[in-house]
């Protein structure tokens, strides 16, 4: 009986010790949990107030990129008129203007529009008749809080003014002729020797991806349509860009009347006739 007594008091001593390590055990448990939420709830604290934030900032930047849009676009839309209005007139005050009266009428918000800057029919990088406005714009747009913020926005659009023939009836009636816009003061013919030891300034397009490959040397692959380039149109497979080495002159068509009223004479070599006179004296 003794002995029984002793062995089922170990027994529950052992029972009682279980209890209280699963006890602690459960506590340690019920800790860790709770540590865990409280973390989760720093956590939350910390990155939500950012993430508001941004989210405000996102809404309060669309209306402005909106405004900006529409602003650019009808500057945009008045220069493209003016391109194509260049071909039967010349008034440079003409585009400042409309462009003045144009954006503040069609975009309330607009507090503030000048012209800041203004070149027409101006010659660069060997390409002429070209147009370029600098505009400033200020207007104000409210905020997620509730504040109007004073934006101000500076744009340039550049474009050129109709250069075709429909208009000017063959280019200006002189016929085409060649000239070198960064060196030499003469106008040449196309079968000039002079202008086929050259290379041609071109734009580049599906036609001339078909016919020339790109230069490897000036990577001229990376080139975007309607960029610049230039091409060797008898000699040459290739492509350049305007800083190849295989780039050192260049020349331009243009009309011959034109050439002449920029300060070019004719060629000694070649006379500086163009094709189309050319042809005919051929034909007689």
């Amino acid at each position: 009986m003794f002995g029984k007594h002793i062995k089922d008091r170990r027994e529950k001593n052992i029972s009682t010790a279980d209890d209280r390590c699963g006890k602690r055990v459960r506590n340690r448990c019920r800790k860790h949990i709770n540590n865990r939420r409280g973390s989760y709830l720093v956590e939350a604290a910390v990155v939500v107030p950012f993430f508001i934030i941004a989210v405000m900032l996102l809404i309060g930047i669309i209306p402005v990129i909106s405004t900006c849009e529409r602003i650019t676009f009808d500057v945009c839309e008045e220069v493209r008129l003016e391109m194509a209005k260049s071909a039967v007139r010349s008034s440079r005050a003409a585009l400042p203007l409309s462009v003045q009266t144009r954006v503040p009428a069609e975009e309330p918000k607009v507090t503030s529009f000048r012209v800041a800057g203004f070149r027409y029919r101006f010659e660069e990088d060997g390409i002429g008749d070209r147009i370029e406005l600098k505009f400033r714009a200020v207007f104000h747009e409210k905020t997620p809080v509730g504040a109007f913020g004073r934006i101000r926005f500076d744009g340039i659009i550049e474009g050129r003014a109709f250069t075709g023939t429909y208009y000017r009836g063959g280019g200006g009636g002189g016929g085409i002729v060649c000239i070198f816009p960064k060196a030499g003061r003469c106008y040449h013919s196309r079968s000039c020797s002079f202008v086929k030891a050259n290379c041609h300034q071109t734009f580049l397009s599906e036609e001339i991806r078909r016919k020339y490959r790109p230069c490897p040397n000036c990577r001229a692959r990376k080139a975007a349509a309607g960029s610049p380039v230039f091409v060797f149109e008898d000699t040459g497979k290739a492509y350049h860009l305007a800083g190849c080495n295989a780039v050192s002159r260049y020349y331009i068509e243009t009309d011959k009347n034109r050439a002449a009223e920029k300060g070019y004479v004719p060629c000694g070599k070649c006379g500086g006739v163009p094709q189309g006179a050319s042809q005919k004296k051929g034909g007689a």
